[in-house]
C-alpha cells in the first residue's frame, strides 16, 4: 500500500485557533519541500509585518493625533411616567439628540482624518518597499500560519 501524507496548516491561539488539511501527497519530499517554503514565506512575512508596524508607530509618534474635545452636550427633556407625550415633544427631543449626535461626529473629524492620512502614509510605504506578494500573504495572514507533514494512518 503507498504511503500518503497531509500537509496541514494551522493558525491562531486559544479561543480562535485553527488547523487545516490543505493537501495530500504520495511524494514525502515535494511534500517537504512544500512545507519547507511555506514556513519560510511564513518567517519573511513575521520579519516584513514588524517592520511594517515599527514604521506606522514611528509615524504616529512624529505625527501625533490631535486632542478631540467632546462636545457640551445639550440636555433634552425627559418626561415623568404618566405625562401624556405629544409629536411635538419627541420632535424636539428628536432635534436635540440629532444636534448632539452631530456635534460628536464634528469633534472628532481631525482625529479621523489624522488617521486616514496615516493610513494613506502606510500604504503607500508598504506598496514602495515591499513586493506585492510579500504584501499578500501578510494580508492572509501567513505569518500566523504554520504548515507541517505527516504521514496518514491507514485503517487495519
Amino acid at each position: 500500500m503507498k504511503q500518503l501524507f497531509v500537509i496541514r496548516a494551522s493558525g491562531g491561539s486559544y479561543d480562535d485557533a485553527w488547523e487545516s488539511a490543505r493537501f495530500v501527497t504520495d511524494d514525502e519530499e515535494k511534500g517537504n519541500k512544500y512545507v519547507e517554503e511555506m514556513n519560510m514565506r511564513r518567517q519573511k512575512a513575521e520579519v516584513y509585518e514588524r517592520e511594517i508596524n515599527e514604521w506606522l508607530n514611528n509615524w504616529r509618534k512624529n505625527n501625533p493625533a490631535p486632542m478631540t474635545v467632546q462636545p457640551v452636550e445639550k440636555q433634552y427633556e425627559r418626561w415623568a411616567p404618566n405625562a401624556k407625550i405629544t409629536q411635538q415633544m419627541r420632535d424636539a427631543r428628536k432635534r436635540v439628540q440629532d444636534d448632539n449626535a452631530r456635534a460628536r461626529v464634528e469633534a472628532m473629524k481631525p482625529y479621523l482624518e489624522w488617521n486616514q492620512r496615516a493610513i494613506a502614509a502606510w500604504e503607500d510605504w508598504k506598496t514602495q518597499n515591499y513586493p506585492q506578494d510579500v504584501l499578500e500573504d501578510i494580508k492572509n495572514n501567513l505569518q500566523e500560519t504554520f504548515w507541517e507533514i505527516e504521514p496518514i494512518e491507514w485503517l487495519k
